[in-house]
């Protein structure tokens, strides 16, 4: 799938990998369903058990990529070199732009994770979890993270080549923490679309 996906955008003239991708995606659904089926039949339980598992193995590779994430996060808010941005931030807005998205990156991540918990919680007591919503906001907030972290990522290398004398390499490895962020993001996206998708 990862693979026509990426032919299809290198050569987007080519409607033969569209209609291979849509072919592929509903052989796919079509035996998951049938897959489903046969199980329900035999156990409902058993079936209804293999759903939930699926989604905690999704929710849990999102908690651990979180963890990271806070802790990348933190590194980043440590690269700023106070001495530095005490004079640059009343030039421009870029600093105030960092603080304000790692802000909210840890304050999400901490929210989901503490949102997990609960869900777990839940299951373990055997009450109705409605997983749909979670992954459908998670997949948002996750897509917004990307965004907000590529943005650092550019902001850290436009500002580490126009200051590197000043600051060093400070700038340079904020852009290269942005952009692993970035990475992680695209993991807990793919791991809950999937999920969410199916």
């Amino acid at each position: 799938m990862g693979a026509i996906r990426a032919v299809q955008i290198f050569f987007p003239e080519c409607d033969i990998w569209g209609r291979l991708f849509h072919l592929v995606q509903n052989m796919k659904k079509t035996l998951a369903e049938h897959q489903l089926k046969r199980l329900y039949e035999k156990n409902a339980d058993f079936a209804l058990e293999c759903l939930i598992d699926g989604c905690a193995c999704a929710f849990m590779a999102g908690a651990a990529l979180k963890v990271v994430i806070v802790l990348l996060t933190i590194v980043v808010l440590v690269l700023l070199d106070p001495s530095y941005v005490t004079a640059y931030i009343s030039v421009n807005y870029e600093i105030v732009l960092i603080y304000i998205i790692a802000a909210l990156t840890l304050l999400y991540c901490i929210v989901s994770m503490v949102m997990y918990a609960v869900m777990q919680k839940s299951v373990a007591e055997n009450e109705e979890v409605r997983l749909t919503n979670c992954a459908l906001s998670e997949i948002v907030f996750s897509g917004a993270g990307m965004i907000c972290w590529m943005i650092v990522c550019g902001i850290g290398g436009t500002v580490a080549q126009r200051t590197i004398i000043e600051t060093g390499e400070f700038f340079g490895w904020l852009a290269a923490c942005a952009g692993v962020i970035v990475c992680l993001f695209v993991g807990v996206f793919g791991s809950l679309c999937t999920e969410y998708c199916e």
